[in-house]
């Protein structure tokens, strides 16, 4: 039995029984999961919106890459978007032109958890250029340790989107394995740049100046901006966001992996 044939087997063997949070499988170019399977897909899509993935009941997933390949004769416009009941948050490049002829690869692993039901969409100005995607996949159950902290529409009034339960510290991550803290922003406003602010704050205390993390500045258009460096979360601390107007489409996202304390 090669070495290969044998790291298979154990990988087999491990995932049929009880994984503890640290038992981390199926990582691939960056991105893993307990008891992850690698999952992928290619769809031509269509003038409007294209479904790539969906995840399955029981499922979560992270994405992985997004391959875009134009074999048209001009340049067609694309983004890409996970779709959460009636809202959406882009994955990371601004909606852009791929020349005719072109083809090239987007990371998606960067705080791309998806749970059941979650789809992977993108749009197109024109029809035929090709989407070929790649996720990792696990259960839902043996991965209650990633949790997403998010906003939809964030606004001048602060908003908590974190906070680290009872026994439990909480470390922002740009993929479920190693990664940067890093928690990004999303401006498709309309009006202008927007300045966005993260704030970590202690039990009991109100977001003030003190407790500022970091300010992103991103510019309009579906165009994001980070705020790394983010501490570990202790226990009843919790995140908190704002942003300079009440302007819609100002979104953020980060990935948290969830440790006793």
């Amino acid at each position: 039995m090669s070495l290969l044939q044998k790291q298979l087997a154990w990988l087999r063997s491990v995932s049929r029984r009880k994984l503890g949070n640290r038992d981390v499988l199926g990582i691939i170019s960056g991105a893993g999961l307990v008891g992850a399977q690698p999952k992928g897909g290619r769809v031509i899509g269509v003038n409007g919106t294209s479904d790539l993935y969906t995840v399955p009941p029981g499922k979560v997933a992270v994405g992985v890459a997004w391959f875009r390949n134009n074999p048209t004769g001009g340049p067609i416009t694309t983004g890409l978007n996970i779709i959460t009941g009636a809202n959406s948050i882009r994955v990371n490049a601004s909606p852009a032109a791929i020349g005719a002829g072109v083809a090239n690869n987007i990371s998606m692993a960067v705080g791309t958890l998806m749970s059941a039901g979650d789809i992977l969409r993108v749009t197109d100005d024109a029809a035929g250029l090709a989407h070929t995607w790649s996720v990792v996949e696990g259960p839902a159950d043996l991965n209650s340790f990633f949790k997403l902290a998010r906003s939809f529409e964030i606004t001048t009034v602060a908003e908590k989107i974190y906070e680290a339960p009872a026994g439990k510290i909480g470390i922002l991550t740009t993929t479920p394995i190693g990664g940067s803290n890093t928690l990004t922003f999303f401006n498709n406003s309309g009006t202008g740049a927007k300045t966005c602010s993260l704030y970590l704050v202690p039990p009991g205390q109100s977001v003030a100046a003190e407790y500022l993390i970091g300010t992103t500045s991103p510019a309009d258009n579906g165009n994001g901006g980070a705020v790394s460096g983010v501490p570990h979360i202790p226990t009843g601390y919790s995140l908190w966001v704002t942003s300079s107007s009440n302007d819609a489409g100002v979104k953020c996202r980060a990935l948290i992996a969830e440790y006793d304390a």
